[in-house]
């Protein structure tokens, strides 16, 4: 079965043309009158849960558009939301604009390692402009509200960054759906550092000064959109406009109004395994999944709706019809703004762009990295806080509720994985562009396109040229790809684009129906045929090797381009030197938990993974070198040591620590992530591993060798 109708062209529900007299009217239009320009953000939903695209959840005014513009099928954002919009604002990778990686997600190793390096600054660089600042410059009134995410301090708000207007702007990544209560008095889940660290009491922003100001009872999805209608009423109409509309919806904590919420108790009743099969069915009859595919089995990780019991099921429910009443917020609210420009006369002279910047989540952001905080201050359904007795007004502004993995399996419909993570349902979201005036619609298109194609194509239809210079220095073009094209029916496609990621270790490639994935805490590239197997079910790597160099190779010229700094994906301990020298680092997890540790005690009974990281010293990669990973085990028991070495076959055993083999001579990369042992060791005793590499009669090694000890 060939999954996608074609990989190089697009994939047409129905092609609705305008009549001779319409093309011409919107000619004469558009000769007169510049562009408009929004750009509606949706904060970590998954690929199917809009109704469009398969979601159980009714979107009329999501789908209208949709159906009225082009539903780009084959999209790519990133694995979570600063690089997405990162990518966006600039047209470029997030490490060249400064977001190489995001604090949190790096869980503290990013201050020691990586946010020294150029372009790993954790704020939108300075060095490259933003295609608001590009349109402001063209004579452009630029306007924001919602979610910013690039900056919280003084020089670095969305108002210095080509913004020329900005309300309702949050500053940080995220914060409560319930932002004030009836008081108008600030809900916060920020920790109250965050505050002590800015000298404010706010994380909302306007035009650059603190707002501290609230309606009663404001709801962020309303509240944005009313934030947005103001700024329209109130802008220079002589101007053409953009506007970015960037909800925080889904985003965790989810919250909804309970009389909302009520809506979808007995749909999400049903549970994940009916529901999954449900949307399955959808994605066919919309012609997004062809006719024949099968659904697969639910990953063999993931649990069973009936293995719960009654009262699981009724939480789990609960948590997600609280995320479906998100969902018709944001739809009724998208409904609102819509209708305003058509009030206002703008409607039919603007581009409406609207995507999600990640895939679904599994586990909320929120719960692992505030964890004391969220259970001291909110109800949660984590334990030891959780009182299963009381779930009935889940969703209130006094619960701090996300995702299971189960229902992430949901909202990525049908694709695998979630959130942080370089598999489809990562990073592959729903993305539609509408433009009342586009010579076509009721287009589903199935060419591969990215986050960084938004920038090009506005500035494109605004006319407005891209820089040369910015800030006194040269400035390189942008990476994405116009899409004006398809507007006016134009659906060539480049079939051999390809498009490669790097985020906190992990690595991704996409080209041609191929991919290569990773996910977080495992240094494995895995190798899938998306065209037979958009699941990512079957992986490759052994049968189609030459295929996985071939990506591999993307990969690493995206590293060239893009000024990567690689680290292992593991975790591993150790690996803190911050140069362009080699780093080596190694570590020993167990049982699956992706807790990486060096001297450290395991039981007989314990599932070992013993792996290394190499960073090549950048004057050697390139050159031709000798991996070596050498160890030796000492039982217990008074008998002799074991000596090992790891080579391409394996692990190689002998007798005595002499003419050790190594891994065959090869060009050195720079990074070389190594498993050295999976499986239990039985014996009582202590190992000690050296791991490096040979380059020029130069041996680069570990200070501190990755040791372990099995007990009695």
């Amino acid at each position: 079965m060939n999954f996608k109708k074609t990989s190089t062209a697009m994939c047409v529900a129905s092609l609705v043309g305008l009549t001779p007299l319409q093309t011409a009217i919107a000619d004469v239009v558009n000769e007169a009158k510049k562009t408009n320009f929004v750009t509606i953000v949706i904060d970590d939903m998954g690929f199917s849960d809009l109704g469009y695209f398969g979601g159980e959840v009714p979107t009329p005014n999501l789908d209208q558009l949709t159906e009225g513009g082009i539903a780009l099928t084959n999209f790519y954002a990133a694995p979570t939301s600063t690089p997405s919009r990162a990518i966006l604002f600039t047209g470029k990778d997030h490490h060249q604009a400064g977001i190489g990686s995001m604090v949190g997600i790096m869980g503290g190793r990013g201050d020691k390692e990586l946010m020294q390096q150029p372009g790993y600054e954790g704020v939108l660089s300075k060095d490259v402009p933003t295609f608001a600042e590009v349109l402001q410059q063209n004579g452009y009134q630029t306007m924001m509200t919602g979610k910013w995410d690039m900056g919280d301090k003084p020089g670095q708000y969305a108002h210095d960054r080509g913004f020329e207007v900005t309300k309702g702007l949050l500053l940080p990544g995220g914060d409560m759906q319930y932002l004030s209560d009836e008081n108008g008095n600030l809900l916060t889940a920020q920790l109250p550092s965050y505050y002590e660290n800015l000298g404010r009491t706010s994380p909302y922003n306007e035009n650059g000064q603190e707002v501290t100001e609230f309606p009663p009872n404001a709801y962020t999805t309303d509240y944005y959109t009313d934030s947005a209608i103001a700024m329209l009423d109130a802008r220079d109409s002589n101007r053409p406009f953009y506007l970015n509309v960037a909800h925080i919806a889904t985003h965790t904590p989810w919250q909804a109004p309970p009389e909302v919420t009520a809506k979808y108790m007995d749909t999400y009743a049903k549970g994940w395994d009916v529901l999954r099969k449900e949307r399955f069915e959808r994605l066919k009859a919309n012609d997004i999944l062809p006719t024949d595919a099968q659904l697969p089995p639910r990953p063999t990780n993931l649990r069973a709706w009936s293995s719960l019991s009654s009262t699981e099921q009724k939480v789990e429910a609960n948590k997600m019809a609280v995320y479906a009443a998100m969902i018709e917020m944001l739809d009724n609210s998208v409904g609102r703004l819509v209708q305003h420009f058509k009030d206002i006369g703008e409607y039919n002279n603007t581009v409406f762009i609207v995507y999600s910047d990640n895939g679904g989540e599994s586990v909320s952001a929120g719960l692992t990295f505030f964890r004391d905080h969220i259970i001291n201050n909110f109800n949660t359904t984590i334990e030891p806080s959780f009182d299963p007795n009381n779930y009935q007004n889940m969703g209130d502004a006094t619960w701090y509720i996300g995702p299971n993995e189960e229902w992430a399996m949901l909202s990525n419909m049908p694709f695998n994985k979630h959130k942080v993570t370089l598999f489809d349902g990562g990073f592959h979201v729903p993305a539609f562009i509408h433009y009342p005036q586009a010579k076509v619609s009721g287009v589903k298109y199935d060419c591969m396109h990215s986050v960084m194609d938004f920038a090009p194509t506005i500035l494109d239809m605004a006319e407005a040229p891209y820089p040369d210079t910015w800030n006194g220095k040269p400035l390189s073009p942008m990476q994405g790809v116009s899409m004006a094209g398809l507007l006016k029916g134009n659906f060539s496609c480049d079939a051999n684009r390809w498009l490669a990621w790097e985020f906190d270790g992990m690595k991704a490639v996409r080209h041609a129906g191929w991919a290569l994935s990773q996910t977080r805490f495992d240094d494995t590239l895995y190798l899938f045929d998306l065209e037979e197997d958009p699941y990512e079910r079957n992986e490759l790597s052994a049968q189609r090797q030459e295929k996985k160099a071939e990506l591999f190779g993307y990969y690493q010229q995206y590293v060239t381009e893009n000024n990567v700094f690689e680290v292992s994906a593991k975790y591993l301990p150790n690996l803190e030197d911050v140069s362009l020298a080699a780093g080596i680092s190694g570590g020993v997890a167990a049982n699956g938990v992706h807790s990486w540790k060096n001297n450290a005690t395991f039981l007989p009974t314990d599932q070992l993974d013993v792996a290394a990281f190499i960073r090549v010293a950048h004057e050697h990669v390139g050159q031709k070198g000798e991996i070596f990973a050498y160890g030796n085990y000492t039982p217990t028991d008074g008998s002799q040591p074991v000596f090992f070495t790891l080579t391409e076959t394996g692990l190689h055993f002998q007798s005595a620590n002499e003419s050790m083999p190594n891994f065959k001579p090869m060009p050195l990369s720079t990074s070389i992530p190594i498993s050295i042992f999976q499986g239990v060791v039985a014996t009582p005793g202590k190992a000690e591993i050296m791991v490096g590499y040979k380059v020029n009669g130069m041996e680069v090694f570990n200070n501190e060798m990755i040791t372990f000890t099995i007990s009695e």
